[in-house]
């Protein structure tokens, strides 16, 4: 007998469980859900989105300033609608817009009879605005944004607000936080 053809030849017995256990593995395994995939746990409550608010106010006395009840809205208000509800008693010659929020300050200097260049001025702050809440948004920060409207006398060429905020970047060293 040779024993090399021997182990070559194979017993059918072990053939038959062979393919029978395959068989089985591939049926259990098909039978199997697949696990779910990996999923981020869910909070109870929804992430608290950050709270961006928009404030108008105006200067009613130099250093005094009072907040408006308006929101968005103002932005589409003309220049004569918003001196009817301003009420200013006083002569100016230019009114300053600014826009101010956590270390932003954009000024803006216009001739007090300038119609089409209030409604440029307050377009470009809406612009400003939309995408200072995005960006605050985006590194979900809460954040204020003051829009202020302010009377410059004639012969006058700072205001309180300006003088204020140039006395805080000196003494910061331009550094504006």
């Amino acid at each position: 007998m040779n024993t090399n053809n021997a182990s070559q030849q194979s017993d059918p017995n072990t053939n038959e469980e062979y393919e029978h256990r395959q068989a089985r593995e591939s049926l259990e395994y098909g039978q199997k859900s697949p696990s779910p995939a990996f999923e981020i746990p869910r909070c109870a409550s929804p992430e608290p989105k950050p709270n961006i608010n928009l404030i108008f106010s105006y200067d009613a006395l130099p250093g005094l300033n009072i907040r408006l009840s308006y929101g968005e809205e103002i932005f589409s208000f003309s220049r004569e609608q918003l001196f009817r509800e301003l009420c200013w008693q006083h002569e100016f010659e230019r009114l300053l817009i600014c826009l101010q929020s956590h270390g932003v300050l954009y000024p803006e200097y216009i001739p007090k009879a300038d119609g089409r260049e209030f409604r440029k001025v307050m377009a470009r702050f809406e612009q400003i605005v939309d995408a200072m809440k995005r960006d605050y948004a985006e590194v979900e920060r809460d954040a204020v944004v003051e829009i202020a409207f302010v009377p410059v006398c004639k012969g006058h060429s700072r205001t309180v607000m300006i003088e204020a905020w140039l006395k805080r970047m000196t003494e910061s060293h331009g550094v504006m936080f």
